[in-house]
């Protein structure tokens, strides 16, 4: 997104955040604890956000993935695979409040953990393959993935 939309030249590298208020990408929970204590004069980014304003795409922070290879080997298991991850997805939307009772802390209380989650897409349609593949193009063109990820991506399929 940086060298893409706009126009800046990162240097990456990987480890904590840096004490000082250098700029950094954070992911996951700590980036939600962080975005909340940020100092003054420093601005979180919603990258989800920034990414559709951009491509008018969905972006697809995670998914499983299995490779052609395996499944196409063992299509048996691969079908398994699937039904059991879309039983868990389906168990675990049925019960977001249960599961947010049981990993709610001080920062995200159940209700707020709750209400987060509802907000997330945990489908794979074809808005979020065409997000996947366009972001893999993008990531192409820098340097920062193979050409055939987007191809890849483009295939996906999802219970």
């Amino acid at each position: 997104l940086l060298e893409r939309f706009a126009g800046v030249r990162p240097r990456y590298a990987t480890g904590p955040p840096p004490e000082a208020a250098a700029p950094h990408l954070v992911i996951g929970d700590a980036a939600l604890a962080e975005a909340e204590r940020l100092p003054p004069g420093c601005t979180a980014v919603d990258l989800a956000a920034w990414w559709h304003r951009e491509t008018g795409l969905p972006m697809v922070f995670a998914l499983w993935l299995l490779r052609a290879e395996v499944a196409e080997g063992e299509p048996e298991a691969a079908a398994t695979l699937l039904r059991r991850l879309a039983a868990a997805r389906e168990a675990g939307l049925a019960d977001l409040e249960g599961l947010a009772a049981r990993h709610a802390d001080a920062a995200w209380p159940a209700p707020r953990l709750a209400a987060y989650w509802r907000r997330l897409t945990y489908r794979l349609g074809e808005a979020e393959r065409a997000g996947l593949a366009r972001f893999f193009a993008l990531a192409a063109e820098v340097g920062a993935a193979p050409p055939a990820a987007a191809e890849a991506a483009a295939r996906a399929v999802a219970p």
